[in-house]
Parts: structure tokens; C-alpha cells; sequence
């Protein structure tokens, strides 16, 4: 086969350095050695790439944060990004920030030389040289900047949207807004709000028509003796906050509603969602990663009208499921659904009284999301007919990266295995025989176009182990040097502490075997970040 250079796109273990300026180090071994590379950071499913110390983009034509700054190198050039003759690669003062709280993943693409692949082994695939986080197995993992702090309503306990929260220097003036502070911070669904601060004396004030702040003494003990304290702590109401050593002080905010003001009562939303493809000993599972507006609120998961799953969401509302394709319907998006936790209720309820609560109106709108395919099996489509012998190009939305195209067969057939593709979302971009483009569609649309090519065959494009054995990969027939990679399958090691529902005993079994002696990775990453927010080990320099 023809030699080509191809690309790797892995993902990278983090470490928090300094979180006065949201300043981590990513590394990694197993790269190509003394070959160059490119960083990029997934937000809210999008795709940006770092600029260096000069503010050069270290990726081609390549979108970056807004403002770039926000994701940048801030002690090496473009040029630097290189892995040692060891295949080992660290980078020290990697600034990642947003204004909100959300999940943040590590990328980087590297060129690699390899054959082209051509036909279903496992063994002409190009290798991929794994980021492997110390915390937490061989898996695509996020960075959380959460806030530190939460306005929450004295009566009903719920975070309060729309509240102005105002930083104070140690003489009671405004701080005023700087990359770091957005000052005053106007909460959100979550009620949470953030400042990134060097050491100092600060102080917080906190307003919203229809409460007062602070709350008096008495109070403050009641709401203290009546808050579950895995829910909220700190408890601010108008002392100094001194910040030393980089040590977070976090404090959450109560305000006290009065003059006819109905106490706060919102659904829960979830705000930030993304799911990859992650492989385990039994095949490819669908690992879910989100933020939920309200604390501890109950998350499912349903594929139709059947619930496949469920796990409850930490005090910071984060949240992790992994999904077998054993439970989905593949013709399906996976529909989330949150339901907040009624803090107020009496404690000593009876069978009647919890099923009345259920029927409160308690859950938020629900969210879908569309699994990541495992291979590529079926028809391209052009104007509603299989088309032979199309051009069929897979790219990452938003990357402005094609990763590989392929041909489809006389009859307009198209098979790729999961060595191939992406662990995240794809899109799948269609071309006649002159390569003129004809159709750009996502993979959920695929699959609705060959549901009974899949039904018939009893073909499963989320596990590859129903892939047609008659039937073999679609050649290859480009490979951009710059900008297509090829991926082997994620390792995942960790199941979370999720739930699965409506599975027979053999798989349940598995599953928990899998939680029990594989999760102890994931686990232990979230609870060292967890950990970390302790007074004497808080990995971020915000109040």
C-alpha cells in the first residue's frame, strides 16, 4: 500500500498549577518522537485550538477561543510544540478559561507516518499513542473550573437565578473586571458565580429584587442547623474572606426573600452535555459527561419510553453515566432527563408522601443526545438512492478537519471500522465521482437512512461485533497529510456510579463486576478534584 501521513488525535492528562490564572500542565508519553503537534480544547462541543506565548494559532486554519487568549501557551511558541526523542511531550502554563462553568477536554493531534488502511483488520489501523491520565485510566477525562460559591434562596434552598454578585478589595471597593472577573457576576440556572483572584482581603455582596442580604444572626443559625450539609457549607454573610497561599475560599451566599418575594423554585436544567465513544473489555460504551443546575438532582436516562439508566449528580451538579449499546435503540437519540431533590420536604415521609412527590412537578426539560457509532455500516445516500462509487469524506464539527475519505462500492455500499473513526460526534460528507460535494449529514441521519438496511441485518453501528463478516471496509482513497487522523478505539477503565435498568442478570453482573474493579480510576479523579476544594488542598485561586 501507499505510504501517507496520517494524524493522531488523543487526549491529554491535565493538572492544575496555578488557578489564579485557570493554569494547568498537560503531558503525555507513547508520541511520535521529535515530531511536532498541536493542542486543542473541546467547550460546550466545540472544537478550539491554543495560540502560543506570541499569540501565533498553533494549529492550521484552525478556530481558536473567543477571546483567544482564553485557551493559550503562555511560556512556548508554535514551533516548540514538539515531543522529546522519548515520545514524551509536557507543557507547563497552559491557561484554559471560560466566563461559565463547564467541562473542559484536552486534544492533541500529531502527524504519524503509516499505510494507508485498506480492508477490516485491527492490525493494518494506524497506531495511537494514548494520553493517559494518572487519575483515571485510559480515558477521555475533563477538567471542571466550577465556581466557588452558590446564591442560593434562605427558604427553599434553590440556587437563585439573575443574582448580582459583587467583588470587594479589603478597603470595600469594586475589583473591577479583569480576565478572571467579570465583576459583578450575574448568576445563571445554577446560581453559581466565580472570581479568580491572587492572595488577598475581599468581600462579597449579593443583590436581587425581592431579598435582602445579608441575613441576620439568627438567621444564618437556623439555616445552618436546617441545610443538609452535603448540599451547601460556608455559609456567607458579610466577613472577610482572606485568600492565602492560593487556598479557595468557597462560600455560598443565602439571601433571605421578603416583601411578598415567593421563595426561589426553578426546574432543573442541564446545562452541559457531551458523550464519547469509550471502549471496555466487552466492546464500545457511550460515556456521558454533564453539569445539572441544581445539586444532587437525580439524572435518567431513556431510550424511548424506556429508562436504560440513572445516577445522581455531586453538590457542584457534575455528572457521569457510561451506557452500554446492549440498552439503546440505535434508531434513537438518548433522551436525559434531571429531577431536583426537594430539600424542604419533611424527612420522616411515608409510602403516600413519595408518591405524591413524584408526581410534583420536580423534572426539568429533557436533553438529547446521540450516541457516537462504533463502525460505519450501510448505504450513502444521494437524493434518496444509494450512490455508487461517491466519495465519502468524515470530519469533526467545527475542527476544520477532515480526517479520511473512502469509496463506497457499485452498488453504494460503505463500511469503516472503528479504527477509523472519531470517539466524539462526526459528521459524514457525501461527493459524486468527480468529488464535487452532494450532501453533508450527520451520523444520526445515516443510520435513519439505513434502518432497515441495520433491522434486516441485524447490524448495530454502536457495537462492532455485528458488523457484516461478507462484507469488507471501504478503501481508502485519501488522507490529507495536515489534517486527517486515524484513531484506535479509547480505552475506558472506569464505570461510574450510575445505574442500568431493565438488563438481565448475566450483563448487570458484568457491569457491576466492571464498576467494582475498573471505577476505582474514574472515581478517584473526581474525588481528588473533590478533595482538592479542601482548605488545604484547593487546586484553584478563586473565591
Amino acid at each position: 500500500a501507499q505510504l501517507s501521513e496520517a494524524v493522531t488525535v488523543t487526549c491529554m492528562n491535565w493538572t492544575v498549577t496555578d488557578a489564579s490564572t485557570h493554569e494547568i500542565t498537560l503531558e503525555t508519553t507513547g508520541l511520535q518522537p521529535n515530531k511536532p503537534f498541536e493542542l486543542w480544547r473541546e467547550v460546550d462541543n466545540k472544537y478550539e485550538c491554543a495560540i502560543d506565548k506570541t499569540n501565533a494559532v498553533v494549529c492550521d486554519g484552525a478556530p481558536t477561543a473567543n477571546p483567544p487568549a482564553y485557551f493559550q501557551l503562555k511560556n512556548i511558541t508554535k514551533d516548540q510544540l514538539v515531543a522529546d526523542s522519548g515520545g514524551r511531550a509536557v507543557i507547563t502554563q497552559v491557561t484554559s478559561y471560560t466566563t461559565h462553568e463547564v467541562n473542559h477536554f484536552f486534544y492533541a493531534v500529531q502527524g504519524v507516518a503509516s499505510q494507508d488502511v485498506v480492508g477490516d483488520s485491527d492490525n493494518q489501523a494506524l497506531k495511537l499513542s494514548t494520553f493517559v491520565p494518572k487519575t483515571s485510566g485510559n480515558n477521555c477525562t475533563s477538567i471542571y473550573w466550577d465556581p466557588e460559591g452558590v446564591v442560593l434562596d434562605a427558604i427553599s434552598l434553590e440556587p437563585i437565578i439573575g443574582a448580582a454578585v459583587t467583588l470587594q478589595d479589603s478597603a470595600k471597593n469594586n475589583v473591577p473586571t479583569k480576565p478572571g472577573i467579570i465583576n459583578p457576576f450575574i448568576t445563571k440556572d445554577s446560581g453559581h458565580f466565580s472570581f479568580y483572584v491572587p492572595d488577598g482581603t475581599y468581600f462579597l455582596t449579593a443583590n436581587k429584587s425581592g431579598y435582602r442580604f445579608p441575613l441576620t444572626q439568627a438567621e444564618s443559625a437556623e439555616l445552618g442547623a436546617r441545610i443538609p450539609t452535603t448540599l451547601y457549607s460556608n455559609l456567607y454573610t458579610g466577613d472577610p474572606i482572606i485568600q492565602i497561599n492560593g487556598i479557595v475560599e468557597h462560600r455560598d451566599v443565602p439571601l433571605f426573600p421578603e416583601n411578598g418575594q415567593v421563595p426561589a423554585s426553578s426546574l432543573p436544567k442541564i446545562t452541559n452535555v457531551s458523550i464519547h465513544r469509550v471502549s471496555t473489555n466487552q466492546g464500545s460504551d457511550q460515556l456521558i459527561i454533564g453539569l445539572v443546575s441544581h445539586p444532587l438532582s437525580h439524572i435518567y436516562v431513556y431510550s424511548g419510553l424506556k429508562q436504560i439508566a440513572e445516577t445522581t449528580a455531586n453538590k457542584y451538579g457534575q455528572f457521569i453515566l457510561s451506557i452500554s449499546p446492549l440498552l439503546f435503540d440505535q434508531d434513537r437519540p438518548l433522551e436525559l432527563i434531571a429531577e431536583k431533590i426537594d430539600f424542604t420536604a419533611p424527612k420522616n415521609t411515608t409510602i403516600l408522601d413519595k408518591v405524591l412527590a413524584k408526581k410534583q412537578n420536580l423534572r426539568g426539560t429533557p436533553v438529547q443526545i446521540y450516541p457516537v457509532p462504533d463502525y460505519i455500516e450501510g448505504y450513502a445516500m444521494q437524493s434518496g438512492t444509494p450512490a455508487p462509487f461517491a466519495q465519502i469524506r468524515i470530519s469533526i464539527p467545527g475542527m476544520n478537519r477532515t480526517l479520511f475519505t473512502v469509496q463506497t462500492d457499485e452498488s453504494g455500499f460503505v463500511k469503516i471500522p472503528s479504527s477509523l473513526l472519531p470517539p466524539v460526534q462526526f459528521d459524514i460528507t457525501t461527493s459524486d465521482k468527480t468529488g464535487n460535494q452532494t450532501a453533508t449529514f450527520t451520523t444520526a441521519t445515516f443510520i435513519q437512512q439505513n434502518s432497515d438496511y441495520l433491522k434486516n441485518n441485524k447490524v448495530n453501528v454502536f457495537d462492532s461485533s455485528t458488523a457484516s463478516l461478507s462484507k469488507p471496509d471501504s478503501p481508502v482513497i485519501s488522507i490529507d497529510p495536515k489534517t486527517s487522523p486515524e484513531f484506535a478505539k479509547p480505552q475506558y477503565q472506569a464505570t461510574p456510579a450510575a445505574k442500568t435498568v431493565n438488563q438481565n442478570s448475566t450483563t448487570r453482573s458484568l457491569l457491576i463486576t466492571i464498576m467494582l474493579l475498573l471505577g476505582i480510576a474514574s472515581i478517584l479523579g473526581t474525588l481528588a478534584y473533590i478533595k482538592k476544594r479542601s482548605v488545604n488542598s484547593e487546586p484553584l485561586d478563586t473565591i
